[in-house]
């Protein structure tokens, strides 16, 4: 398996390459026929090749530094630079975002997930527990005094 960092491709490449279709009367052989010569067009040489099997959300390690498996397949796969995975996670209470506990990565579309769960981490493939804590607080605003009478 080849495996290859998504920094090293631009974004158009990339979804070019990694995220295309079928065309009309396309087979699967085609498709990989035409990824393997957009990959040869774009000059990206893989990070590394191995015989292991690795599947998409797994974390790896290649010559010590860590990355987290984007996008996976039989024959080549792409990962993400991973900063580190604390041994010693830190505990985040009371903040205006999900961070995950190992990497301090914030979650995206936290509005999506149920109020308490666990939650894998898709930088560095950790899984965590969450709560979601709901304050409600109220403001008020003057409007319109209240009319006097006199008697």
């Amino acid at each position: 398996m080849r495996i290859y960092r998504k920094e090293d491709f631009n974004e158009r490449d990339f979804w070019k390459i990694f995220c295309m279709g079928f065309g009309p009367g396309e087979t699967m052989e085609d498709v990989k026929r035409k990824q393997e010569k957009l990959l040869e067009e774009s000059g990206v040489k893989p990070l590394a090749e191995t015989d292991k099997a690795i599947e998409c959300g797994d974390t790896i390690s290649i010559h010590g530094k860590l990355y987290f498996v984007a996008v996976g397949g039989k024959s080549k796969c792409v990962v993400r630079d991973i900063d580190h995975i604390s041994k010693f996670p830190e505990t985040y209470e009371g903040c205006d975002h999900l961070y995950c506990p190992y990497c301090g990565e914030m979650v995206e579309d936290v509005f999506e997930l149920p109020d308490n769960g666990t939650h894998r981490c898709e930088k560095c493939g950790s899984l965590f527990r969450f709560e979601k804590e709901c304050i409600i607080e109220y403001n008020s605003y003057p409007v319109e005094a209240a009319t006097i009478k006199e008697i």
